[in-house]
């Protein structure tokens, strides 16, 4: 890494030194609380039900409001990541 800094020391604006990925682990525990039910037979997903009260989300719209947020989450990605690229990109341009 060093002797790259070195070569390209001109067009480098900074350097940032750090992990070179992180993993976070977790649930979204509010969610995915629940119980088992045993006139139903069945799990009973209470924090699903929370959430959807509380956004006003019919049971019947479950389907499209999670085809909502996946799409908003995957355009946030991709943004995220074409912006990354175009960085990238730059950079090598300029070596």
């Amino acid at each position: 890494m060093e002797q790259f800094i070195a070569k390209y020391r001109d067009p480098i604006q900074g350097v940032l030194s750090g992990f070179d990925r992180l993993i976070f682990r977790g649930s979204l525990r509010r969610l995915n609380y629940g119980h088992w039910d045993r006139n139903l037979e069945a799990r009973v997903a209470e924090g699903m039900e929370q959430y959807l009260w509380t956004n006003k989300i019919l049971f019947q719209d479950y389907a499209r409001q999670v085809k909502r947020v996946s799409e908003r989450i995957l355009v946030a990605v991709l943004t995220t990541a074409r912006t990354s690229l175009n960085q990238l990109n730059q950079l090598a341009k300029a070596a």
